[in-house]
């Protein structure tokens, strides 16, 4: 028979000691990591639910807070509620791009969009062509983006999330210039006429934005300008690079804080 060494009482003493003030550091360590300032714990200041919405022009957020219209000045770029769905009646020949647009009291860190692509001839004289080059994007910004005109001039944005049919982009904006930072594409395109959800976190202190994209997937992207361009303004975009071709994209639902 093996002889086990024998322990004393204070040994056993100082070990239970020892264990307890572990498992107290432990605990006390989670706690203060839950208590780290965090850009995302808070609730949505913003929610727009337009599925809910009469048609026509949108003016006010479901909390009251104003909304603001741009566009590129392409013909039925700007958008508005049609049938429940925040889009455009654009069909011209050439590129449309339509933002509608909320200032926050703080820093935007969160967003939630649901959104879809119509199967084809959404609007009159609409097109049935699936092309790919129509967009949601949904961008964080750091000043309104011009009534009309070119909607990119001056802006500056920690967070520009472009999702088409076939792919998902993520980029930031300086003086008026994006810059991709990562391209993916579906191992699927979406479906028309089926709405899908992204979820959008930013961290400006640490440079780090994590999307949620549709396909169930999320991707984490760092980079020094997410800090650097902390925004209040968050805008969410219908694009066609040719409003008489391509994919019509829509928003049901939008919120952010």
């Amino acid at each position: 028979m093996t002889k086990m060494s024998g322990w004393s009482s204070r040994d056993l003493a100082v070990g239970y000691i020892f264990g307890a003030i572990s498992v107290v550091v432990v605990l006390v360590a989670v706690w203060g990591i839950s208590r780290l300032p965090s850009d995302q714990k808070h609730a949505p200041t913003l929610i727009g639910n337009f599925a809910a919405t009469p048609n026509g022009a949108t003016l006010k957020a479901e909390d009251g807070r104003e909304w603001f219209r741009s566009s590129n000045g392409a013909a039925g770029a700007d958008l508005e509620v049609i049938a429940g769905k925040l889009t455009n009646k654009a069909v011209v020949d050439g590129t449309a791009a339509g933002y509608l647009s909320a200032d926050l009291p703080g820093a935007v860190t969160t967003i939630t969009a649901k959104f879809g692509f119509f199967g084809g001839d959404s609007t009159d004289g609409g097109s049935d062509a699936r092309t790919g080059n129509g967009a949601a994007i949904i961008l964080v910004h750091t000043d309104p983006p011009p009534k009309s005109g070119n909607p990119m001039a001056h802006l500056t944005s920690p967070c520009h999330v472009a999702i088409t049919p076939t792919n998902i982009d993520f980029g930031v904006i300086n003086d008026s210039r994006l810059d991709t930072l990562d391209s993916v594409k579906f191992d699927k395109p979406l479906d028309s006429g089926k709405e899908y959800e992204v979820n959008i976190e930013i961290n400006y202190e640490t440079g780090i934005a994590k999307i949620s994209g549709p396909d169930g997937r999320s991707r984490v992207h760092s980079d020094p300008r997410i800090s650097s361009n902390r925004g209040s303004i968050v805008s969410f975009e219908v694009y066609q690079k040719n409003a008489a071709t391509d994919d019509r994209s829509y928003f049901t639902y939008v919120e952010a804080g």
